[in-house]
């Protein structure tokens, strides 16, 4: 069984940045690929232009109990955490059911490769072209 969190802003497409997700909606994919909306749980963004540590490892400690994060964005700094704690964290945009039903079928070969993230923001919390709130994406 893997739990599976999607930053949304709808609950229909994976279209939010890791670091302003408002929500984060919550599944599970059961060893016979069955796929399960669990629960919604409410996120207070960390990415709004200035760095803040403590809020990422909020949002982190919220997910601390999922196995991935598939997210349209992320940062390194966010990834490294997520990461560190044993979360693989995938980046890309679409439909969360087909990405849920892709990632059930492919599962065992998504948990044995690493994706760098498309984001390139630095630990200091900015993008090259303005931070979180005007370049990350």
């Amino acid at each position: 069984m893997a739990k599976i969190a999607v930053s949304s802003t709808d609950g229909v497409l994976i279209n939010e940045h890791f670091g302003k997700a408002k929500l984060f909606y919550i599944y599970e994919v059961t060893e016979s690929d069955e796929v399960k909306f669990i629960e919604l749980r409410e996120n207070t963004p960390h990415c709004s232009g200035t760095y803040d540590h403590g809020q990422i490892e909020e949002a982190v400690k919220l997910l601390s109990d999922v196995n991935v994060v598939l997210t349209a964005h992320i940062g390194p700094t966010a990834t490294g955490i997520l990461q560190s704690t044993g979360t693989s964290v995938y980046t890309l945009s679409g439909p969360i059911d087909k990405a849920l039903n892709t990632y059930a079928k492919r599962r065992k070969i998504l948990e044995n490769i690493n994706i760098s993230p498309i984001d390139q923001c630095s630990p200091s919390g900015g993008c090259s072209s303005g931070g979180c709130s005007g370049g990350c994406r």
